[in-house]
C-alpha cells in the first residue's frame, strides 16, 4: 500500500519543481529531469512500473503539445 502514494507525492514535487523553475527563469523540463534523476537514486524510492504504452497514451501526449504551444515560428523555421 506504501506505493498507492508514491504517485501522488511525485505530482506534487514535480508541481512544486515547476513552480520553483518559473520563479528562477529556468526551463521547467531541464530542472524536472534533474529533480527526477536525484529522486531516481534515492535508496527509499520504490520502484515503479509503468508499460510503454500507458507512457505513449498518457504521458507524451501533453509533452508534445506544451512544447508545441511554447515554439515560436521563427524557432520552427531554424528547426527546419
Amino acid at each position: 500500500m506504501r506505493s498507492a502514494g508514491t504517485v501522488p507525492t511525485l505530482v506534487v514535487i514535480a508541481t512544486v519543481v515547476v513552480t520553483f523553475a518559473r520563479r528562477w527563469r529556468v526551463p521547467a523540463p531541464s530542472l524536472l529531469v534533474i529533480v527526477g534523476l536525484g529522486t531516481a537514486l534515492l535508496p527509499t524510492t520504490p520502484d515503479i512500473v509503468i508499460s510503454p504504452g500507458i507512457i505513449g497514451l498518457v504521458v507524451l501526449p501533453p509533452l508534445l503539445y506544451v512544447s508545441a504551444e511554447e515554439l515560436s515560428w521563427r524557432e520552427l523555421r531554424v528547426v527546419r
